[in-house]
């Protein structure tokens, strides 16, 4: 087994030289170097020698860990409440293992993405681990990684699905989390070269800051919300359950949210992954629960749900500061219509959100050209070399930020691709400065 003393760091050579030095000025009675004493049965002896017979394929390993380190690299990995709420559910994790071992089971326990960095962590330090898993289980807990097949029915999916009911059975609250899920494939590394534009000292003062003084750029924050439904109860009798989902709208106008959506109420464990979505961190999530008339055999014409009742959360309560960014508990519905004077329904919702981050820009590039009948009835080589047109860059929700014509020097218009690109660099090269400025918020 390795242990920490096997692995070189590039810098640890130079560290330890200072290191050595300062502590022989401050201490010159007291060596720098420990001498080494044996180990105590209860603790793991480290073989100099077992480096040399390292079987295990450690450049693989290496290449899986690049996927990993994409699922953990989150502003969320980074902040202390989660990090704190992901070593509980860590250690929850692992009781899962012991409860299953004691009772003969071996099951394939599957750890969503804060327990696994916690899993990776605890790695770290081998020797401790060692011993922590021998204290715990008995054996040393193995990680295994080279299962990346998530289709569904197979041995991820299978494990995830029962994990995800053994531990809400186990601890009563969700397994799924906001910021811990598959965040999908890694993304393809970019192989082509952008065109870079040359610019001279003559024309510095029309780069990047007079770029950024003239365009206005939109900063809006963004949060990733996961909703779920647990349970209802004190339905009126006269209600059928399966009738019965919920309608999620927001408050404010936000950027993210249009028209909602639906969250359906089932409460066994383990089967309800909820809805996860973004949104800005502000205002209120207004649950509506409704009725489908469809399952009282309503005719065609009068199928239209309605509502039964509604509840209020707030989104900024849920992402301030001092907030575990998640919560599980029942909120007591506002009743309306014929239901009015019903007694109270109630609603069981787990919420989880990650840490507030600045949203990206995602541009477009739109190519408008002038249109009139006459230039309609042109064609199309005509239209070419007598029409100019006109470059917009625009954001997804349609605002338009910067609208370009591109010129050639002497003010005329110049035509094909590579005149275009070759001799506007001056006309433009505002424009592609704002872009370098923000190129870790834009989405091109």
């Amino acid at each position: 087994m390795l242990d920490s003393k096997n692995v070189r760091s590039s810098i640890h050579a130079k560290s330890k030289d200072q290191s050595e030095k300062v502590w022989t000025e401050l201490y010159p009675g007291e060596p720098f170097e420990l001498e080494y004493t044996s180990p105590s049965d209860d603790s793991v002896y480290v073989d100099d020698g077992t480096a040399g017979g390292i079987s295990y394929d450690l450049i693989s390993a290496v290449k899986r860990q690049s996927t990993f380190v994409y699922q953990v690299g989150t502003p969320n990995m980074h902040d202390r409440r989660f990090l704190e709420d992901a070593l509980a559910r860590y250690k929850g994790f692992l009781y899962l293992i012991k409860m299953n071992q004691e009772k003969g089971m071996n099951l394939f326990r599957v750890p969503t993405y804060d327990v696994d960095l916690m899993w990776h962590t605890h790695q770290l330090n081998s020797v401790a681990y060692c011993n922590d898993m021998l204290c715990l289980l008995g054996k040393v807990l193995e990680h295994d990684d080279t299962d990346d097949d998530r289709a569904e029915g197979k041995k991820l999916d299978t494990g995830f699905s029962g994990t995800t009911e053994q531990f809400e059975n186990s601890f009563g609250v969700r397994y799924w989390k906001a910021g811990a899920m598959y965040r999908g494939s890694l993304p393809s590394p970019v192989t082509s070269i952008p065109q870079i534009f040359s610019t001279s000292e003559d024309d510095s003062v029309s780069g990047a800051d007079k770029a950024e003084k003239h365009l206005t750029i939109l900063e809006t924050t963004v949060v990733e919300l996961h909703l779920q439904i647990v349970d209802i109860k004190n339905l009126p009798s006269s209600i059928p359950e399966k009738s019965v989902y919920v309608w999620f709208t927001k408050t404010k106008p936000d950027a993210f949210i249009r028209d909602g959506g639906r969250l359906d109420i089932f409460t066994k464990t383990g089967k309800s992954i909820g809805a996860g979505f973004q949104c800005e961190p502000t205002g209120d999530l207004i649950l509506t629960v409704m009725i489908d008339q469809a399952y009282f055999g309503a005719s065609s014409s009068s199928k239209k749900p309605e509502p039964l009742g509604k509840v209020s959360i707030s989104v900024e309560e849920l992402t301030q500061h001092d907030s575990k960014l998640s919560f599980e508990r029942w909120f007591e519905l506002k009743t309306c219509g014929a239901y009015a004077g019903s007694p109270p329904v109630s609603l069981r919702v787990a919420a989880s959100c990650t840490v507030a981050r600045q949203a990206p820009h995602v541009l477009g590039m739109v190519n408008v050209k002038p249109c009139s009948l006459k230039a309609c009835l042109l064609p199309h080589y005509i239209k070419d070399q007598n029409m100019s047109s006109w470059t917009r860059f625009v954001y997804d929700c349609g605002t338009e930020l910067i609208r370009l014509q591109i010129r050639g020097a002497q003010g005329q218009e110049w035509h094909g691709s590579h005149s275009r690109i070759g001799r506007s660099n001056k006309v433009i090269k505002a424009a592609i400065s704002a872009c370098r400025i923000h190129r870790k918020q834009m989405v091109f």
